[in-house]
């Protein structure tokens, strides 16, 4: 009986040690943090930046009644995007607020394979660089391939 006891007041101790205590005012320092998810293709008939923030999740109020309402809070509707080539062509992209993204027609900007391409996005007092290279087009595998052959 004093074994089941014994064991008993090891595990006790044991599961109250992995308690670790967290302070709730570090959680609200959070900064904000900006989020750009971009596409671009040869073959896309648009061209489109989504530019989003985050917020600290603990003493933000969400409505459960409304979420688009909430889903607002967190897209940039005022930046400034910006997609290049490296022959300085570029095109400004305009805030669509149906499809709440930053966009352009394929048309207005010419998408080759091989290029690179650069995305510039200035939002919130802060500017954001990025660089894509699009790979050139492989041909298609058109022998058949079957397990285990031997030549």
């Amino acid at each position: 009986m004093s074994k089941y006891i014994q064991i008993s007041f090891v595990l006790a101790l044991l599961c109250s040690a992995c308690q670790d205590p967290v302070d709730a005012d570090e959680l609200l320092n959070e900064e904000d943090r900006t989020y750009i998810v971009g596409y671009i293709s040869p073959a896309d008939t648009l061209l489109s930046v989504h530019v989003s923030t985050t917020t600290a999740a603990v003493g933000t109020p969400i409505d459960s009644n409304d979420p688009l309402a909430d889903i607002e809070k967190f897209i940039i509707k005022d930046a400034r995007v910006v997609i290049s080539d490296e022959e300085n062509n570029a095109v400004e992209l305009t805030y669509n607020p149906e499809r709440k993204n930053y966009q352009v027609a394929a048309t207005a900007f010419d998408v080759i394979e091989g290029g690179t391409y650069f995305l510039q996005v200035s939002a919130k007092g802060k500017d954001f660089t990025s660089t894509c290279h699009i790979p050139k087009k492989i041909p298609s595998i058109t022998e058949k391939i079957t397990l285990g052959e031997k030549k």
